[in-house]
């Protein structure tokens, strides 16, 4: 954190919570312990840095800090809640309780603190006062679906199942994706006899939490007992069998599953659109982009339809219908949970879409989902500097330095969106740039380098690298993604699979893999030439001035592939077999990078023959250096 900031606590704060909202927890804390550190009485940041902690599972750090939040303002309501939660999950219940019902008496209108409380007296085993807390929420917000269940679950307790039952389906009525309500609900459901109702509850359960093994037995219980007897599926059941399956990435059984529903529902929209979302994942995109179409066609106003629709007709080339419907991404909201939507920044201004005689004006370019889709389509903020008098951009702070590196001399920088727009005449969401620019394959602004470092930083790395591997090629490689990618366990990789490359004496490897918590690497073989300095990399722009120095760099389809790219480094990336829309269909090269190689899975999770097709590759790239 910089001294400008140290004596702007509000400002660094509002900094600490745009880096939560964005992800990226460890910063978070680093920038929390540094604005304590010039302000130990920040109440604010000792409840964030209580919330980091409680978020990764150290309770004994959570309560601590938290608990200086609470000494610090004992007023505050929220903090003295948070406090009853983690006691509880220390184990400590009269302390849980003692901190629950002080947060009642400040603030008695927060669910929240109800819920929270009631948790507390229910492991406590005071299921009457459980009770209490939990209709005392509910009376707050009779949308609380886990109170609901919490007080099914107390009332269960006592005796009273047919309460109970009622409790769970509001529970279940309120949030589909809640596993534990279907799972309580479907055991109340066996346990009355209704098998059928009792086997939706547990494939719902499932569909939520594929690794909820309880459930899981139940339901095979269930099935090798004869309750399928129930009578044959109608179209829903059968959907919800295709999306439990998809879940488990059981993909085929999901696509006839989705089949057994149309069977009977032809013409269902939400069954056509989660047919198109299996069949694409086995690069049946003819097939898919049918069903999208069909589903489209019925619904017009069903978002998350078209939004896949258009990463379909992006994958196949169709830009020019596929930028125009990605656009729905804004209202899509996922008919599953195998599918993902996307919320607008909120911003007052008109959208840019192309609109000629602009000179005069000012846009605002506003960034959206992750940090690899800020640094591909940042190249279009020079284009739109050539048409207004104003270019801003609000980025993420990790982003911030490296933009101000690469476009300080042109457009307007800024780590988060403006408290006032009446100095702007248009807004566009970066993703919304190639949409407003008529992007096609073969008129991609592909100048490269558009992210630059400055000389002394390269050279500083430069430097490192020579005098940490002189006579090697260096090689930087990346090899997971954030966990809360959807498709994060298919692109990431297990760092085990990468030790016959990285037993390669002819190279050194530089690790560019920032890892979480409990994350480990394999031990190394004998003679592996490893350089991690992963820990001094404190933003994208340090890491810029890293790979600036490296020869090649080997990543699976994360960040890394899209900043060594936009630097113009050689990049191989390591590509799923339903590879995302941006890198096409059946490609071993991209317009949107000149330097990047493909290497693409033959078969869905055949990471081993990519694995052997880089080894080859770099037989070949050695002798060429």
């Amino acid at each position: 954190m910089t001294m400008q900031l140290a004596d702007r606590p509000d400002e660094a704060l509002c900094q600490v919570q745009d880096t939560m909202r964005i992800g990226d927890f460890p910063l978070a804390e680093q920038q929390c312990h540094s604005l304590l550190h010039h302000h130990p009485a920040a109440h604010q940041a000792w409840h964030l840095l209580g919330l980091l902690a409680f978020r990764s599972g150290r309770l004994t750090h959570a309560a601590e800090w938290m608990g200086n939040a609470a000494r610090l303002a004992p007023s505050v309501a929220s903090y003295q809640s948070d406090l009853c939660e983690i006691w509880r999950r220390l184990g400590n219940l009269p302390m849980a309780i003692a901190c629950g019902e002080q947060a009642i008496a400040l603030t008695p209108d927060k669910p929240d603190a109800h819920y929270n409380l009631g948790l507390a007296y229910s492991d406590a085993a005071d299921l009457s006062r459980a009770g209490q807390c939990f209709r005392m929420a509910l009376e707050r917000d009779p949308r609380h679906d886990q109170a609901w269940n919490n007080l099914g679950s107390a009332l269960e307790r006592q005796g009273d199942t047919v309460t109970a039952a009622s409790a769970y389906a509001q529970a279940t009525a309120l949030a589909p994706g809640n596993a534990v309500a279907q799972y309580n609900l479907g055991m109340l459901q066996r346990a009355r006899g209704l098998t059928l109702p009792a086997r939706h509850c547990f494939e719902a359960a499932l569909a939520a939490q594929p690794d909820f093994a309880a459930a899981r037995q139940q339901l095979q219980e269930l099935l090798t007992s004869g309750a399928q007897a129930d009578g044959p599926a109608d179209a829903d059941e059968w959907h919800r069998r295709g999306i439990a399956c998809y879940e488990q990435t059981r993909i085929e059984e999901a696509i006839a599953c989705y089949q057994q529903a149309l069977a009977r529902e032809p013409e269902r929209a939400d069954i056509l659109n989660s047919l198109g979302f299996a069949l694409q994942d086995l690069d049946s995109m003819d097939d898919a982009l049918d069903c999208f179409r069909h589903s489209v066609a019925l619904q017009p106003d069903f978002a998350m339809a078209r939004l896949n629709l258009a990463m379909a007709q992006l994958k196949l080339g169709d830009w020019e219908e596929g930028w125009a419907n990605y656009e729905a991404r804004w209202d899509s909201v996922a008919s599953d949970r195998s599918q993902q939507g996307i919320h607008r920044p909120p911003c007052p201004l008109p959208q840019w879409r192309g609109e000629r005689h602009t000179r005069g004006d000012s846009l605002l370019v506003i960034t959206e989902q992750g940090y690899g889709d800020a640094f591909q389509f940042s190249r279009y903020l020079t284009l739109a500097a050539g048409r207004f008098a104003r270019v801003g951009f609000a980025c993420s702070l990790p982003t911030l330095r490296l933009m101000e590196w690469s476009f300080n001399d042109r457009i307007v920088l800024m780590s988060h969106m403006p408290a006032d727009f009446s100095g702007w005449d248009w807004q566009c969401p970066l993703m919304s740039l190639p949409l407003a620019f008529a992007t096609r394959p073969d008129t991609v602004p592909a100048q490269m380098p558009y992210l630059r470092v400055p000389p002394p930083a390269a050279g500083h790395w430069r430097e490192r690298l020579a005098r940490a591997a002189p006579d090697r090629l260096r090689i930087g490689i990346a090899w997971a993604g954030r966990k809360q990618h959807r498709c994060d366990a298919r692109r990431s990789l297990d760092p085990g699979l990468l030790l016959p490359l990285l037993s390669d004496p002819r190279f050194a490897w530089v690790s560019l893999q920032k890892r979480a918590d409990g994350d480990s690497m394999p031990a190394l073989p004998a003679g592996t030439h490893w350089l991690d300095w992963s820990d001094e990399l404190t933003d994208f722009a340090d890491t810029a001035a890293l790979v600036s120095g490296l020869d090649l760099v080997i990543s699976i389809d994360s960040v890394m592939v899209h900043l060594a790219g936009a630097l113009d480094r050689p990049v191989w990336m390591l590509n799923r077999f339903d590879g995302e829309w941006r890198w096409l269909r059946r490609r071993d090269d991209s317009p949107w990078y000149p330097g990047l190689r493909l290497f693409s899975q033959p078969a869905f999770g055949d990471w081993n023959s990519v694995i052997g097709q880089v080894a080859q590759a770099l037989d070949v790239w050695f002798r060429q250096h």
